[in-house]
């Protein structure tokens, strides 16, 4: 269903992250402040994240819970992908709905990498690609 015949990097093409990063302990307060400029009610906002299920989105889901106030609903497929059949499930669990969807690209800070995760818990703590599931691993 979410197939491709084409490689990721021939779909991206010349594509490339300029200084545009953004820390999750930054981007997170804008999103909150955001969903309330826009008259979203604090108390009564549901968030949803749609992330990899990758072990390194602790983190971020821990911040969308700490702005928001409630652990996020999952719409997140691998990859990131938005799971579109969870929408109903969604629009049961708060009055007014933020859904949150990213992917994980993983970073090296040693060496100045994008693209690789250190995978603490597997036996020798290697790099491995981050996000396996765009990269076609």
């Amino acid at each position: 269903m979410y197939g491709t015949n084409s490689s990721i990097s021939s779909l991206l093409g010349a594509y490339h992250m300029a200084k545009v990063s953004m820390r999750y302990s930054r981007f997170m307060p804008r999103v909150y402040n955001l969903a309330k400029s826009l008259g979203f009610e604090p108390g009564r906002i549901m968030p949803s994240r749609a992330f990899c299920s990758d072990e390194s989105q602790g983190y971020p889901i821990i911040l969308i819970a700490k702005h928001f106030g409630t652990f996020p609903f999952n719409h997140g497929l691998v990859g990131g992908i938005v799971a579109t059949d969870r929408h109903a499930p969604h629009s049961h669990h708060g009055k007014d709905l933020v859904i949150i969807q990213a992917s994980h690209v993983g970073y090296d800070p040693v060496n100045e990498r994008f693209g690789v995760y250190r995978r603490l818990q597997t036996e020798e703590a290697c790099e491995t690609s981050n996000c396996g599931k765009i990269s076609g691993a």
